[in-house]
């Protein structure tokens, strides 16, 4: 007997944005390298948008880039991975598209805007990975993510927990019909003085590219087989882009900006 489906979630044409929350780092939208247009919302593709911020992991630190991607599915509504700073402007252009009703943290260090998204989009699925809900209980998690995408998005992605890597405990998700790829902390790829990203942030880069990347698949992996089998799972998707949670868009040639990342591919 076929499933029925699901209905959407009921409309929401008021939002009221509640104020941003106290957190470590600083997310601003201050026009730079990591938010090159000052757009409120960038389309990348049909149906695929990402609100981009400055962000530095600390009051001092230099900016290292944030970005919230926003994805029409193909029941009409829309979801949206990695939340950051959220603005009246922004909830506007949101309402523009469709109506909230995923909001996904993919990682284990991406949730401290989850709380403000969840309250202005109270109808919202909050999807997070295993071992957010009890890191952080206040917020109001609706189900937990895995290798099986929840059955609202399944249409739409495919993903890929990489439970080898507990620190991140992250899912990388694959959007199939824009073949859109995004990643949160598995990888962070930032530009250089050619597309005008400031030396603090290219420093930050460069030690992501050195010791991070070398860690990421040496110490944090702890089941190096499962890592390298998890990691080519992603690499096998037909990805035309990837977007990261921080760092600089990757248009085509995604294969080779992992091959740089995960040499054992």
């Amino acid at each position: 007997m076929a499933m029925a489906t699901p209905p959407p979630p009921p409309v929401q044409t008021t939002v009221n944005v509640p104020a941003a929350p106290d957190v470590k780092f600083r997310c601003t939208e201050q026009r730079g390298w990591s938010n090159p247009t000052g757009e409120v919302l960038r389309m990348l593709a049909e149906g695929v948008w990402v609100a981009e911020r400055a962000f530095m992991p600390s009051p001092s630190a230099p900016d290292i880039g944030g970005k919230t991607t926003i994805i029409k599915l193909s029941s009409g509504t829309l979801f949206v991975h990695n939340p950051l700073l959220l603005t009246p402007d922004l909830a506007a252009a949101l309402a523009a598209l469709g109506s909230v009703s995923h909001v996904v943290s993919a990682s284990m260090a991406h949730h401290g805007y989850m709380s403000q998204w969840l309250a202005a989009y109270p109808n919202a699925t909050g999807l997070a990975p295993p071992g957010l809900a009890a890191k952080c209980p206040s917020i109001p998690l609706s189900a937990e993510l895995g290798d099986t995408p929840h059955p609202d998005l399944a249409a739409d992605f495919d993903q890929v927990y990489v439970s080898s890597v507990p620190a991140f405990s992250e899912v990388v998700f694959f959007h199939r019909s824009s073949g859109t790829l995004l990643i949160t902390d598995l990888l962070m790829r930032i530009g250089g003085k050619r597309e005008g990203v400031a030396l603090g942030s290219r420093v930050i880069g460069a030690v992501f590219r050195g010791p991070v990347r070398l860690a990421t698949r040496t110490v944090l992996a702890k089941d190096k087989a499962a890592f390298r089998e998890q990691i080519r799972r992603i690499a096998a998707w037909d990805s035309k882009r990837m977007v990261m949670a921080h760092g600089t868009v990757v248009e085509g040639n995604v294969q080779a900006a992992l091959l740089e990342w995960f040499p054992f591919l």
